[in-house]
C-alpha cells in the first residue's frame, strides 16, 4: 500500500510503502514496519497525491498571505520614516 508523505521542511512529496495502517497511524515499510503519526509534527502521511498536493499548496497560501500583512506593516513603517522630521 502507498502513502504519499509530505514534510514541514520542503514542499516534496514522496510516495511510501506501508505495511498496514490504523486511524491515526501507518508502518512504514523502509523502516522496518516502524510506526509513525499520520499526521506528526515532521511529516503527514496522504492517502492520494492530489491531498498532498492540496495541503502543500494551502501552506503555501498561508506563506504568501503572512508575506503580504508582513509587506504592508513593512511600508507603513518606511512611510513613517521618510516622514520624520528634526524635533526640537
Amino acid at each position: 500500500m502507498v502513502k504519499y508523505r509530505t514534510s514541514i521542511f520542503n514542499d516534496d512529496i514522496i510516495p511510501i510503502e506501508i505495511d498496514r495502517e490504523s486511524k491515526k497511524s501507518v508502518w512504514v515499510k523502509k523502516d522496518g514496519g516502524r510506526q509513525r503519526l499520520k499526521k506528526g509534527s515532521d511529516y503527514i502521511y496522504h492517502d492520494v497525491f492530489i491531498e498532498a498536493k492540496r495541503e502543500i499548496v494551502d501552506r503555501r497560501i498561508v506563506n504568501v498571505e503572512y508575506c503580504k500583512f508582513q509587506l504592508g506593516l513593512a511600508e507603513v513603517a518606511l512611510g513613517n520614516a521618510r516622514e520624520m522630521e528634526v524635533s526640537e
